[in-house]
């Protein structure tokens, strides 16, 4: 038993495995910081309203074009991830992904600046192949967990990472709004127009990206626990052993299933939440993009905080806190009248949604055998973009059917949360030596 007396060496002694640094750490950590600026700027805050408002030219099927391309990209992920995680598990060539991962979505981001009215086809590939080595990216970084810590330490771990990943997320969102705001004074000229500001904002967003991941794969280490086999065809064979052996992996996968539930209900969230404040809370853009920040930096703190808790009482326990959390959250939502209700009900999602996803992807690292983990998060990540089609799928059925009534249609979020507590109750976190 380790004794009660706290010091930096012990807690860093307690944390990491031995001989990790870190620096090697905060450099993993550093991935996170960079992918989230991705998502909250291209597909949450900015690009997706340039697209829908400009590209589209006013198109009464702008927002269904959007999610289509979306789904195509999520398709492709669904099919690449996993094929991808098992030859980086045979051959150790996580970083070497992680590199043109990188490359690809900071150029590819940068190159969304370029749209212009009418140019769908051309946003339209740039945006999938952007969102895919995003995923990759994502997915990848996920597999280094059990590299720098032992499995009761694995919340904390993902906690931090998620956590400085928001605030990734909040630092790229705000430099681009400072850029949106003042570009006109910054270039000199007495006005700009839309497709000057959301050019700067693409720059920004893709160029941290690239130096912040360049930074970090400076600094981090190789993967160290393999699963030396030797060509291409041993990733597809492992990966279609890995979905055929639901038997022999059935602890994952259980959790696997409930995870796609519930992200498909925070897919919902995350796509409809700026269409929900204007249309039902009369939310200005202002507001919106305000509430955009303030939902990230609560979910920094949820999965921050949270982290150290499923230390503590475990996956199961802490995952299930996390989704009443989120019914919680879709109650206030249904019953908000006021914008100042609707700021606290934010909030919770805000946690919710840090709480969650950190807590998942602990989870996963736990029950995952360390020579398997880019392959199995590809599997997580598939559940994911699953979800992300199902989701607001769904959800847009659900606003057809009640004529466009939102506030009825977000209900269909609480059902895949509530579902997924079921799921969630069935499910078993054991390491894989006992699964």
């Amino acid at each position: 038993m380790e004794t009660k007396t706290i010091s930096t060496i012990k807690v860093r002694t307690n944390l990491l495995r031995s001989g990790v640094k870190p620096s090697e750490v905060f450099a993993w950590a550093c991935l996170d910081f960079a992918n989230s600026g991705y998502t909250t700027v291209v597909l949450t805050a900015v690009f997706n309203a340039y697209f829908v408002s400009t590209i589209m030219e006013g198109s009464t099927n702008a927002t269904l074009i959007w999610t289509s391309i979306l789904s195509v990209s999520y398709l492709l992920v669904m099919i690449t991830a996993p094929l991808l995680g098992a030859y980086a598990d045979s051959h150790g060539t996580h970083k070497i992904i992680l590199f043109w991962a990188t490359i690809s979505c900071s150029l590819t981001t940068i190159c969304l600046g370029f749209s212009t009215p009418g140019s769908v086809f051309l946003a339209g590939v740039l945006l999938v192949v952007s969102n895919l080595s995003y995923s990759v990216h994502q997915d990848i970084t996920a597999s280094y967990l059990v590299n720098f810590c032992e499995s009761s330490q694995l919340g904390k771990m993902s906690g931090f990472g998620w956590a400085w990943g928001f605030v990734g997320g909040i630092t790229t969102l705000i430099l681009c709004l400072l850029w949106v705001f003042n570009a006109a004074f910054l270039l000199g000229t007495p006005t700009v127009n839309i497709q000057t500001k959301v050019s700067g904002a693409m720059v920004i967003t893709g160029s941290i990206f690239a130096f912040i991941s360049f930074f970090a794969l400076l600094n981090l280490g190789d993967f160290k626990y393999l699963n030396t086999n030797s060509n291409w065809k041993t990733a597809w064979t492992r990966t279609i052993k890995a979905l055929g052996s639901r038997k022999k992996s059935k602890d994952l996968f259980d959790f696997l299933f409930c995870v796609f539930i519930y992200q498909s209900g925070i897919a919902i969230v995350i796509t409809v939440a700026a269409i929900y404040a204007k249309e039902v809370m009369n939310f200005s853009v202002e507001q919106t993009i305000s509430m955009i920040l303030v939902v990230n930096f609560s979910a920094c703190i949820g999965a921050f905080v949270f982290g150290f808790l499923q230390d503590k009482i475990g996956h199961k326990k802490s995952i299930f806190i996390s989704l009443i959390f989120w019914l919680i959250t879709v109650a206030m939502i249904f019953f908000a009248e006021s914008s100042q209700f609707f700021w606290i009900a934010a909030n919770f999602a805000g946690l919710a949604m840090g709480a969650s996803q950190s807590g998942a992807r602990a989870a996963v690292a736990y029950m995952s055998p360390v020579d398997k983990q880019a392959e199995n998060f590809g599997l997580w990540g598939v559940s994911i973009n699953a979800a992300s089609i199902l989701g607001p799928f769904l959800y847009g059925l659900a606003t057809f059917f009640t004529n466009n009534n939102h506030r009825i249609s977000i209900l269909l979020v609480g059902v895949f949360f509530l579902t997924s507590i079921f799921l969630l109750i069935r499910c078993k976190f054991r390491p894989p030596a006992q699964g």
